[in-house]
């Protein structure tokens, strides 16, 4: 082997994990979302997250609009608190979820389910056919409905719902 050859050429399918220390997040006047990435800014970077559903905030990739992959974030939850909500607000931006802040109404109907709900976004109803295929339970206490027009909406928290909203929950839970 060459001594100037690397023992393991890089493969594109390797990743390449960031100091979270060494990047901060922020969005510029004109909207773009920014990182700089120990001292080197890219004024704008677009993130993709490898699991946004089952696991929030981690394995956030970060690259240019070009595609050059910037780096990979394992836990945003690492980052400083204001590198963190920038990244947080782009990913709300980038993956629309509504997050469910109310339930107004669970109706049980012949071959249907209906949610009346409250979001983050407005009023939103969903209707479901079977529960088991569009219910996802992401531990004990946050699931995500998806209607039959394939919308999603996320319940964070059940324990942190009004009682009124986890008695509606109770029946289908």
């Amino acid at each position: 082997m060459n001594p100037k050859e690397a023992p393991h050429p890089e493969e594109p399918w390797d990743l390449h994990p960031l100091v979270p220390s060494q990047v901060h997040c922020h969005h510029h006047a004109r909207g773009s979302f920014a990182v700089t990435i120990d001292g080197t800014t890219f004024p704008t970077v677009v993130l993709t997250q490898a699991f946004p559903r089952s696991q929030p905030g981690h394995y956030v990739a970060l690259a240019t609009p070009e595609g050059k992959e910037l780096g990979i974030l394992v836990d945003s939850s690492l980052l400083d608190p204001s590198s963190r909500a920038a990244l947080q607000q782009e990913l709300r931006r980038r993956y629309v979820m509504p997050i469910v802040t109310q339930v107004e109404r669970v109706q049980q109907r012949p071959g249907s389910w209906t949610f009346d709900l409250a979001t983050d976004r407005g009023p939103m109803q969903i209707s479901v056919r079977n529960l088991h295929e569009h219910l996802e339970g992401l531990g004990a206490d946050r699931i995500i409905l998806t209607d039959i027009d394939g919308r999603t909406a996320e319940v964070s928290s059940i324990r942190a719902l009004d009682a009124h909203s986890q008695r509606e929950l109770s029946k289908i839970l």
